[in-house]
């Protein structure tokens, strides 16, 4: 009987079979990095010392030092250059020590002569006071206090020989002051800075007097006009003429003046100018027989003329003398007080009537 031949079977895949690859292979694999690690902590490498120096003298002896090459020669000036460098750096760190150390003790000494000063200025405080003590009780002393007393015994008795003897007796007579307006011819000085000066306003009025036809046409087109006087002396004066409006024209605040029609002007106003600072007499120099002022005193008639004093703050003495030697004389005297700012004027708006006494 014939026997039936049974199939080949497949060969199946086997998981062990591989796990022990996978595992052969990893263990490989582990063993070379181990190896490798071990190797790297054990190597060291080439390293070059930091103070190395080339030596020239062993590269001369070999066959390749050779003084002609520029390498050679390149490493010798380098060496040379490090030396310098060195040396001039040890050279700079040993004087900057040295300066510190001046420093220190230079702050050290400062320290010690600010104390040194600060004892000094408290021993000069002390001394000053033991000085102002012993100069108090010196006042106080037995003698001085014996001096003080004789003193005021002397003062006492020469207070009352005072008191029982009697003074002579000065008679003073002043005129009663009475207050009139002016009417006469008016002849006036200035009193400023200690000094007396005429004014002959009369000489300047009577000009102004002679120039008013010709100024008068001047006036045909304008409402107002201001002139300047010749000098007299010291002074001048500046004067102002207006001319006289209607009721139409006064009605008209912005009118024109009619050069066709007549018209009336008149002097309105006037200023004093001085011209010299130094100008006048001083209060000794006026009461001399020969002086200026005497002589036109003495020429007035008291009949006839008053005399107006312009008297600004700092003149008030030498105004008083003169009205007293006017008063003797039986002149009429005014006066008028004037502020430093304020100049010697007339105006026919504010009035200037001086009052005589």
């Amino acid at each position: 009987m014939r026997r039936r031949r049974r199939p080949d079977k497949e060969i199946h895949f086997s998981f062990d079979s591989f796990l022990d690859v996978v595992a052969n292979v990893v263990g490989i694999i582990i063993k070379l990095i181990l190896v490798a690690w071990v190797g790297a902590r054990t190597y060291k490498g080439f390293e070059i010392p930091e103070s190395f120096t080339p030596n020239t003298s062993i590269i001369t002896e070999n066959k390749l030092a050779d003084v002609s090459d520029p390498l050679v020669q390149r490493i010798i000036d380098k060496s040379k250059m490090k030396a310098d460098v060195e040396a001039i750096l040890t050279s700079k760190k040993n004087i900057l020590n040295e300066q510190n150390k001046e420093k220190n003790l230079n702050q050290q000494k400062a320290y010690v002569l600010n104390g040194s000063l600060e004892a000094l200025i408290d021993q000069e405080k002390k001394i000053k006071a033991l000085i102002d003590e012993s100069s108090e009780i010196n006042k106080n002393s037995p003698q001085t206090i014996a001096k003080i007393k004789t003193k005021s015994e002397q003062l006492e008795e020469e207070i009352e020989n005072l008191k029982k003897t009697k003074g002579a007796k000065n008679e003073l007579k002043y005129k009663t002051p009475v207050s009139r307006t002016l009417q006469s011819e008016e002849m006036i000085f200035e009193c400023k800075n200690g000094r007396i000066t005429p004014v002959d306003i009369g000489a300047m009025l009577e000009e102004v007097s002679g120039r008013m036809q010709s100024l008068g046409e001047k006036l045909r087109k304008q409402w107002e006009l201001e002139e300047v006087s010749q000098n007299y002396g010291p002074f001048k004066i500046r004067f102002t003429l207006e001319r006289e409006r209607s009721g139409l024209e006064i009605a008209s605040l912005n009118a024109i003046p009619d050069e066709r029609a007549n018209f009336r002007f008149s002097l309105t106003g006037w200023v004093l100018e001085s011209l010299d600072p130094e100008r006048g007499e001083t209060l000794e120099q006026a009461l001399d027989p020969n002086s200026e002022f005497m002589k036109i005193i003495n020429s007035l008639d008291q009949n006839q003329t008053a005399v107006t004093f312009c008297v600004y703050p700092d003149s008030f003495t030498i105004y008083r003398r003169m009205r007293d030697l006017l008063h003797e004389k039986n002149i009429v005297v005014a006066g008028r007080p004037l502020n430093f700012d304020a100049p010697i004027a007339m105006s026919v708006k504010k009035g200037t009537a001086s009052r005589g006494q």
